[in-house]
């Protein structure tokens, strides 16, 4: 049961659980770091969550749950780029935050 609160409590991971695919056969380079965060906001906005949590600690957390930084033009992101940005490894976030 304590596990489950701390979860409740962790809104990244719960974040994470909303809003990852499982299954990462379109992107290599993950989804940007910019993005995440901005989707963050959304998603807590929302679900009428109001945080105190700022991006420093969102992306310690995010390291915390093992996802790398990593600079690639090969990511997940709204805008396409022509240079490299920072983007977590691996994450792939579902179709509807696409946009």
């Amino acid at each position: 049961a304590t596990r489950e609160w701390l979860e409740r409590q962790d809104l990244v991971t719960t974040f994470l659980k909303d809003v990852s695919r499982e299954v990462d056969d379109i992107y290599s380079g993950g989804a940007s770091v910019a993005q995440t965060w901005e989707l963050f906001q959304l998603w807590l906005q929302e679900n009428g969550i109001h945080s105190k949590l700022q991006r420093k600690q969102f992306n310690s957390r995010m390291e915390q749950l093992g996802y790398k930084k990593t600079k690639t033009r090969a990511h997940q992101t709204a805008k396409g780029t022509d240079n490299p940005v920072w983007s977590w490894d691996g994450l792939d976030l579902k179709a509807y935050f696409d946009d």
